[in-house]
């Protein structure tokens, strides 16, 4: 039996509503600039060239291999496991640096210790803590903060601003490690160096206790929770998405202080060669504003 011409008309006005519908909502998402959907942003270096050594600090023995089952877990195969120590002898304490890369992926949940450590079956000592990595700003540091040294290159659109308060809203660093390839180059960064923190958890197992601490680089900002990432790397009114992930970990250190300013201590050497394995977030948008 065919159907009513009432129901036919009833079907057909419902369906035209949908469809405008979707149409208006298509409409409105591409007026407010919204973005569902986030494009890559490739790494312009990848994290294993980041330098052996430095004058400081030296690498002990090899990277840590990664199987293609634990690469295809961690998400990425941008990574960088790799254990390092003082130059001078009588520091005997020794940690390892883990950096990973991700971009594009709106869902994506990243790997921390909390979830790791204690999926490894080791267990957590106390709620996590989050602490300030001192920095070495002055005038002796190696990494430098660079006022006005930018590029001469550099377009001024593209240069440090002041703000209202008097503040430049961009930084500048120039890496000065003798054992890099990457002496002598610029690495801008859009966030203040002395805001940085940190995320330690204390582990142990039956012979040992870990210390483990990290912090994220996300479009353009800095977090020291996974959950920050979410709210830096995927906001609707972004196009592209990326996040880095800083970790150190070391079972020579008996606070989360104490790691902190071991992480301080080797980013103030570090920092640079890090920010030039992760996109120039201003120029990204600069770029985007010109198209």
């Amino acid at each position: 039996m065919s159907a009513r011409p009432s129901n036919r008309m009833a079907f057909g006005v419902v369906l035209g509503l949908l469809v405008g519908s979707a149409v208006a909502l298509r409409v409105g998402i591409d007026l407010a600039a919204v973005y569902l959907q986030k494009e890559r942003v490739e790494a312009p270096r990848l994290l294993p060239l980041i330098f052996r050594e430095t004058e400081s600090f030296m690498q002990v023995g090899e990277d840590q291999i990664v199987t293609p089952e634990v690469e295809e877990t961690l998400g990425t195969d941008n990574h960088v496991t790799r254990t390092y120590r003082f130059r001078d002898a009588s520091r005997t304490v020794r940690f390892t640096l883990h950096a990973a890369y991700y971009t594009g992926m709106i869902d994506t949940v990243p790997h921390v210790p909390e979830r790791c450590f204690i999926g490894a079956g080791m267990q957590k000592a106390s709620d996590s803590v989050i602490v300030p990595i001192p920095m070495n700003m002055g005038t002796d540091s190696r990494l430098r903060l660079e006022a006005d040294g930018y590029p001469e290159s550099t377009p001024e659109a593209y240069r440090p601003i002041e703000t209202e308060s008097g503040e430049r809203a961009v930084y500048w660093y120039r890496t000065s490690n003798t054992y890099s390839a990457q002496k002598g180059k610029f690495a801008r960064v859009p966030f203040d160096p002395a805001t940085l923190r940190m995320r330690v958890s204390e582990f142990f197992s039956s012979d040992q206790t870990i210390h483990s601490g990290y912090f994220f680089l996300a479009n353009g900002g800095i977090t020291p929770t996974a959950e920050g990432v979410r709210q830096l790397a995927f906001k609707l009114e972004d196009k592209h998405a990326y996040y880095l992930k800083v970790q150190f970990t070391s079972t020579d250190v008996e606070s989360a202080e104490e790691l902190a300013a071991l992480a301080g201590e080797f980013l103030d050497e570090a920092l640079g060669e890090i920010l030039l394995c992760a996109p120039d977030w201003i120029d990204l948008q600069m770029t985007e504003n010109d198209a």
